[in-house]
């Protein structure tokens, strides 16, 4: 498994949230883990379709967020459970391709608000978020390798046995990234970043983004595992060699298609770096996605017109960049090894692990209204991986 799936790394996954996806895999445990990694890895091609395909296709952005402080607004946590459903239908109904495309969404919905710039809205975020996004998807690699060497490796992720337990996972995962919002404010450098994405991120943005994808990572891996067991259906037997991989491959395109994204990622950080060098802040240059979510946040939780919202000033981020912390533990040990306070929340709401979204989310688009293109790629079996760190979120008992 390792080599297929190393394979299939390097040459499909161009988005964080491919490679999320695909190291998700590496962590599953259980007797038919090995198993049901093959079953999604031999359908890779819709797998990774479905972890692109809300930012892709649905593009219903107020979906992917999780705001900690805002009563948890956004839609990621309906959306996450629709998929989880779609995902354990298409189980039952023996429909591998569309089972791993269901997958594919799901880790998209869940791992969203694992990022920080997902977990609350200010002014100051507009001029770093999509800098900061293809800062880490340029360093993925680099910031596992922190992660598994010098953070301690992944966490042990928890989950609940109660019937809302991926609802408490979403929102877990969310208080978790949340710490770091205004840290990854701080820290990251626009004027560096847009040149060299890597070098955008400091030592404490770094470890603070690697401790959040590895919650992320191991946390899907969970969710995986439950729903397998929870569909009560044994892995099929699938056949999966090499030579079915590299028949997927196709280097040139694949190197063009690269080469595309990766400069309309720095076209849209060079039209916000200008905006920002202009005005002080990002607003006409900010990428689709977060113009529309700045749009809801201001009417829905704000309420205020785009007019006032344009005016106000924002604080300069990268503030804190490359300079020492005032104590030797940095922030980001510091958060992962206290308890999470709860979040603050209005007099007149529930306690914050009942709440909901204060406006009914964006329509979640149907798994039987996207049509998946076969494909018959494979890997093997990949290893268990054993974790130890503990991230803070809600500590719910625990199953195996």
């Amino acid at each position: 498994m390792s080599l297929l799936l190393n394979v299939i790394f390097a040459s499909h996954a161009r988005s964080t949230h491919h490679k999320l996806a695909l190291d998700a895999l590496r962590h599953l445990q259980g007797d038919e883990a090995a198993q049901w990694a093959d079953v999604i890895i031999s359908q890779h091609a819709a797998y990774l379709e479905g972890a692109k395909a809300p930012d892709d296709d649905f593009k219903d952005f107020k979906n992917h967020v999780l705001h900690v402080k805002e009563n948890f607004w956004g839609g990621a946590v309906s959306s996450a459970e629709h998929w989880y459903g779609q995902f354990i239908d298409h189980l039952r109904s023996a429909e591998w391709k569309e089972a791993a495309y269901a997958a594919g969404v799901l880790s998209h919905y869940y791992s969203d608000p694992q990022m920080p710039f997902h977990t609350g809205q200010t002014e100051a975020e507009g001029a770093v978020h999509r800098a900061a996004e293809w800062s880490v998807t340029k360093s993925y690699e680099k910031l596992r390798t922190l992660l598994e060497q010098e953070l301690g490796g992944y966490p042990r992720v928890n989950m609940s046995a109660a019937e809302n337990w991926l609802e408490e996972m979403v929102k877990s995962g969310a208080v978790m990234a949340n710490q770091y919002y205004d840290l990854l404010i701080d820290h990251y450098n626009l004027a560096v970043g847009v040149k060299d994405p890597p070098a955008g991120l400091d030592r404490v943005a770094q470890e603070a983004v690697a401790r959040c994808l590895g919650h992320a990572t191991i946390g899907f891996a969970r969710i995986l595992e439950r729903a397998f067991e929870e569909s009560s259906v044994r892995a099929p037997e699938v056949t999966l060699t090499m030579k079915a991989v590299l028949a997927t491959i196709n280097v040139p395109i694949r190197t063009i298609v690269n080469r595309l994204a990766d400069a309309k990622d720095r076209k849209i950080v060079e039209a916000i770096y200008q905006e920002v060098q202009e005005t002080g802040k990002a607003v006409h240059s900010l990428p689709e996605s977060e113009k529309l979510v700045r749009q809801f946040h201001a009417a829905e939780v704000r309420k205020v017109s785009m007019m006032v919202l344009n005016a106000e000033p924002a604080r300069p981020a990268g503030q804190r960049f490359g300079k020492p912390l005032h104590e030797q533990k940095t922030i980001v040990q510091k958060a992962a090894s206290q308890p999470v306070s709860k979040p603050e929340v209005s007099k007149d709401v529930s306690p914050a692990m009942n709440l909901k979204p204060e406006s009914a989310p964006i329509a979640i688009p149907s798994a039987k209204t996207k049509e998946i293109k076969p494909d018959d790629g494979a890997m093997s079996p990949v290893h268990e991986v054993k974790t130890t760190a503990v991230i803070p979120g809600v500590t719910p008992s625990v199953v195996s």
